[in-house]
């Protein structure tokens, strides 16, 4: 290669720390997390076992499985507004085990070495629950397979690391485990609070919980039998947990609880054997779905390899059984309890889990604790033995029986295509045959459908499948293939892809080969590409491809793309908008700026998709622009919403500036709402308080159907929203009762019935910001529905009553009685006194009132009035609204000027209107000033 094609290409390297920094906190996170699970429960074991001579077990069972029960049930209620909820938690969780750090050694009591043994258990749920959640919303279950097995190394690193620590340990270093516990714990929570402050753990979406019946998909025996198996099986598995603990400290104390450093080299050699046993089974087995059920029956033998050790008093043999049952704990047992209700219901899941999280598990650890305190002084060494081979024998029946309901079950769901996504244990030669079957077929749906399946599965051969079917017949199952290899970056594969771009018959494909190879392949296959970015057939793949790998070929890709942004062919304009947003780069955005201003349509709305795609904040002006045209105004609403939380900025620059249509703000209000997230709905609340009504119901509204429910200051916030509605209704009625005691109604009939729907929306106002202080299914019911023409007052009476109390339940109820103005006016003017005016009085304020105040109908309709009633004290407010936005406000104010004024008069006054962009305010005009336009009214 030259000099000057090397120069061509370029040599730009886009590996930026601000995509690698936060996987970095992630993967130290796990460490730390880790080390403080295991340091704070080898330094609460060994602590408990020296003070109580190993006494005091069951009772520590039955005291940890009754702490458990509240503790899941509040991790179950926190909702996915608390954002920052993990990293508090586990605040919260350094925070007690550094008070209990400092009050054991001053005390010396060996109650409280018996609270912190009791305290270790929670302490893992919430360092478990708080880390998994930020991972989870990380995405390293969705593509970052790195990620996670970065993640999953730590913690075996984590398990060395808490063994080393233990293993030379004095008394000193002993009573120093649980002070580093916290210390790992805060370090972790600031990881924590980090990762989601920078946005890096979003809340992808709001999840709802309802309880609702589960829908019954196959066959309905299959899923009870697993239902009750899934269950028992839990209880069953948690009793052995309970069981196994009890085992384990017995015979530890027995061997070495005269000795805290003897105690604590023997949880030394635990955790440094449990760290060897992680990290050899991430790296020579690579953990998958697949594997879960196989891991799952060490848990029997390692029972009974206990009972073995105990029987033979081989206690290295009852440490090496621990060591395996905790491996199988935290690698297979809550996976496969988490998966196996997916089989019933997808909703089911998170709901099944909860109750055996609650319910199931903290009785059965209750059950094993009582039970062992009630036989504890009966029970002889050979007694337990046998406990133990009996209960490894009967984890064993539950397993075997639970494998196959579920084999059961999952096969005729798949046979039936009933399966509804989530994660499937691949286990058993039956499955993989089924698998093999449709992966083999010659049907793309149903190759698909088992590729699908796979990668939902997590298993370790989705990789070599996909790989397989790049050589399918059918070119859609290449064309996800690579997809799906692109997405998921696996560079294993790019021998494959190679070939695929090289030799494939169909042009698409071997488009789509291009751009996944210049990603994931090297520097040749770039530099390659970089002659096809100007080939008709694949220059589309190439220039995508190069980029978005932003390294060798960039500069040229790119500078193909400026050319193609300024052709003359609508088509090339519209395939660079395309190319800049599949590639993804968002450094490369300007051209689309000028793009989405293009002339053609289809250029404007592939500018848009790809804006949609770079999610780049200095698009979003371009994007806001585009409002102005009708036919893109859905597709730019849907880029928004890709934009979520980033459009924010943009949108309350755009709600501040009254510049901007009433129409466009009102919109943006719902989109805001349509994004659904805790920050979206900070924004909303934030613009309640605005004083245009139209967009202050919009705001509302959308608070509402997103179930937000105001709390702490912010009561009093919709509290004076509240006053100054209901402020405004007593103004409209005070008017309402002018215009109708007057001896001339028919002038000003059409604004008494403006005013009254102006009346009905305040009320629906009123609703929904009382929805807002107390949500209820009837009242929100009812505000789905709300229909003012047929609107039920009595009812809204009833939940008015209900729900306000005080002076503003005496304020609302006089609106929804049924009452008549006079008699609503006369039992709110004391708290508001409205002014007293004339009939022209009440019309003037209302022509003149800022925008916003009044819909533009009712002001349309004041207009009208004043063209009635012939007032030359108008003239000043009807000039005002000839340059309204509203098309008939403005008309009506034309008509009457010319009904109050001499036609020269008038004339003078809206010789603008003439050249109006509005056909019907023209000829208003036009008949005004010489009579030959075709009037209206």
């Amino acid at each position: 290669m030259t000099q000057s094609d090397r120069k061509k290409m370029g040599s730009g390297i886009y590996i930026s720390a601000q995509d690698a920094l936060p996987a970095l906190l992630l993967v130290l996170c796990s460490f730390l997390k880790t080390f403080a699970v295991g340091t704070l429960d080898a330094g609460a074991s060994v602590q408990f076992l020296v003070r109580n001579e190993g006494q005091f077990i069951p009772q520590i069972l039955t005291a940890t499985a009754v702490l458990l029960v509240p503790v899941w049930l509040f991790l179950s209620r926190l909702g996915e507004r608390h954002q920052r909820a993990p990293a508090h938690l586990l605040f919260g969780a350094a925070a007690v085990t550094l008070l209990f750090a400092v009050l054991t050694p001053l005390t010396g009591r060996p109650v409280l070495s018996s609270a912190v043994m009791v305290w270790r258990e929670v302490f893992r749920v919430v360092a478990e629950t708080a880390f998994w959640v930020v991972a989870f919303r990380f995405g390293v279950f969705n593509g970052k397979l790195k990620t996670l097995s970065a993640v999953l190394i730590a913690q075996a690193a984590a398990a060395l690391a808490t063994g080393g620590f233990l293993a030379f340990a004095s008394d000193g270093r002993v009573a120093l485990s649980v002070p580093a516990a916290a210390v790992a714990a805060y370090g972790a929570a600031l990881i924590l609070r980090a990762l989601i402050n920078n946005g890096d753990a979003p809340i992808a979406e709001k999840v709802a919980l309802k309880k609702r019946a589960l829908k019954i998909v196959g066959s309905e025996t299959k899923q009870r039998r697993l239902y009750l198996c899934f269950y028992f099986t839990a209880a069953v598995l948690f009793f052995a947990s309970g069981f196994f603990e009890y085992f384990f400290l017995s015979e530890t104390a027995w061997r070495a609880a005269d000795d805290a450093a003897a105690t604590a080299r023997v949880f030394a050699g635990l955790y440094l054997l449990l760290g060897v046993l992680i990290a050899g089974l991430f790296l020579s087995v690579k953990k998958g779905e697949s594997s879960l059920f196989s891991m799952l029956y060490l848990m029997p033998f390692a029972l009974a390899a206990a009972a073995f050790g105990g029987g033979y008093a081989l206690f290295s043999v009852v440490v090496a059984a621990r060591c395996v049952w905790e491996l199988t704990t935290v690698e297979a047992r809550e996976d496969t309890l988490q998966s196996l209700p997916l089989a019933i219901s997808p909703r089911a899941g998170f709901r099944m889990t909860i109750m055996r999280k609650s319910i199931v598990e903290p009785l059965s650890l209750a059950a094993c604790g009582v039970f062992l305190w009630n036989v504890e002084d009966v029970m002889t060494e050979s007694d337990l033995i046998a406990c133990a081979a009996g209960l490894a024998a009967l984890t064993l029946a539950m397993i075997t029986l639970t494998r196959k309901a579920y084999l059961d079950l999952i096969l005729s769901m798949l046979n039936a295509h009933l399966w509804r996504g989530g994660r499937l244990l691949l286990t058993g030669g039956a499955v993989k045959r089924f698998l093999n079957e449709k992966l083999n077929s010659a049907d793309t749906r149903e190759v698909l459908y088992a590729l699908r399946l796979t990668e939902e599965s997590l298993s370790p051969a989705f990789p070599s499948q996909l790989s397989v079917a790049l050589k399918h017949q059918n070119a859609d199952v290449r064309l996800y293939a690579l997809a799906r290899i692109e997405a998921l970056r696996l560079t294993g594969a790019v021998s494959e892809i190679r070939e695929t771009a090289d030799g494939d018959p169909d042009v698409g494909v071997r488009r789509a080969a291009w751009r996944v190879l210049c990603r994931l392949g090297g520097d040749e296959d770039r530099a390659r590409a970089v002659s096809l970015v100007a080939d008709a057939d694949l220059g589309e793949g190439a220039l995508t491809g190069l980029i978005a790998a932003g390294r060798e070929g960039v500069f040229s890709a790119i500078e193909q793309v400026a050319a193609l942004a300024v052709s003359l062919d609508p088509r090339a304009r519209a395939l660079a908008a395309t190319v800049l947003g599949d590639a993804g780069n968002a450094a490369f955005y300007h051209p689309l700026i000028d793009l989405m201003n293009d002339d053609d349509p289809t250029v404007c709305r592939a500018a848009l998709t790809a804006a949609g795609k770079l999610r780049n904040t200095r698009l979003l002006p371009a994007v806001m622009d585009t409002f102005r045209f009708p036919e893109l105004r859905e597709d730019a609403v849907g880029v928004l919403l890709l934009y979520r939380e980033k459009a924010l900025d943009q949108i309350d620059a755009v709600l501040r500036n009254g510049a901007y249509p009433v129409q466009f703000r009102m919109l943006l209000a719902r989109v805001v709402g349509r994004m659904e997230s805790p920050e979206s709905e900070k924004f909303l609340f934030k613009h309640i308080r605005t004083t245009d009504r139209r967009i202050r119901f919009n705001i509302i509204k959308a608070l509402m159907l997103s179930g937000y429910k105001t709390a702490g200051k912010d009561v009093n916030t919709v509290r004076l929203c509240l006053y100054d509605e209901i402020e405004t209704a007593t103004g409209v009625l005070a008017a309402v009762d002018a215009f109708e005691k007057q001896p001339n109604g028919s002038k000003t009939a059409a604004l008494v019935s403006a005013l009254t729907g102006e009346i009905e929306y305040i009320k629906e106002r009123i609703l929904l910001l009382l929805a807002l202080l107390q949500p209820s299914p009837v009242l929100n019911g009812m505000l789905a529905r709300y229909d003012y023409c047929e609107r039920d007052d009595a009812q809204t009476a009833k939940i008015v009553d209900k729900v306000l109390s005080g002076e503003l339940r005496t304020l609302c109820l006089p609106l929804y009685e049924k009452k008549s103005a006079s008699e609503k006016l006369t039992l709110l003017r004391p708290h508001f006194y409205p002014p007293v005016l004339s009939v022209n009085g009440y019309v003037a304020d209302i022509l003149s009132a800022p925008d916003g105040e009044y819909t533009d109908w009712t002001v349309a309709c004041a207009a009208y009035a004043a063209g009635e009633l012939k007032d030359v004290s108008f003239i000043d407010a009807l000039v005002g609204l000839l340059t309204k936005a509203d098309p008939i406000t403005r008309e009506t104010a034309v008509w009457a000027i010319g009904e109050i004024l001499p036609r020269d008069e008038a004339a003078r006054l809206i010789s603008d209107c003439l050249s109006d962009p509005v056909a019907p305010v023209a000829r208003m005009a036009r008949f005004v000033t010489d009579g030959k336009g075709q009037t209206v009214f």
